[in-house]
């Protein structure tokens, strides 16, 4: 009797181990893998909060001290700062995305703004209809 309860919890964790695994949900591994920014310090500063690539290619940065383009060689960086203290409210940058006209649209905890193709910058308060430019 002892040696079938002892058969008993051998079938039952080889069956839990290795036969009811094929009703368990399967997980795919995904490999991950990460580089080092190169521009880190080009950027105003090392905390990335946001990173987008738009459909021309660059790469676009959100720190806490304004937005930047990356084309590949160098940083342009949009913020304000003593040459433009009233660029944008804030240089905090919370969300960056593309329009269909190839327009990037950026937010901050004080505004949304929209920088065309021609690198004009447009100023949008939440709230407020009214467009002001603020850059060309």
């Amino acid at each position: 009797m002892h040696s079938n309860f002892i058969k008993h919890i051998i079938v039952s964790v080889f069956l839990l181990q290795f036969g009811l695994s094929g009703w368990s949900k399967q997980t795919e591994t995904i490999e991950i893998s990460s580089r080092k920014i190169p521009i880190l310090d080009q950027l105003p500063t090392k905390a990335i909060h946001r990173i987008f690539q738009d459909t021309d290619g660059y790469i676009w940065y959100g720190t806490f001290d304004g937005l930047c383009r990356y084309d590949g060689y160098d940083i342009k960086t949009f913020r304000s700062d003593t040459q433009r203290p009233n660029l944008l409210e804030d240089n905090y940058i919370t969300y960056i995305t593309e329009d269909h006209n190839k327009q990037i649209w950026f937010g901050t905890f004080k505004g949304v703004y929209i920088l065309n193709t021609n690198y004009i910058l447009e100023y949008t308060k939440v709230g407020n209809n009214d467009l002001i430019v603020g850059y060309k």
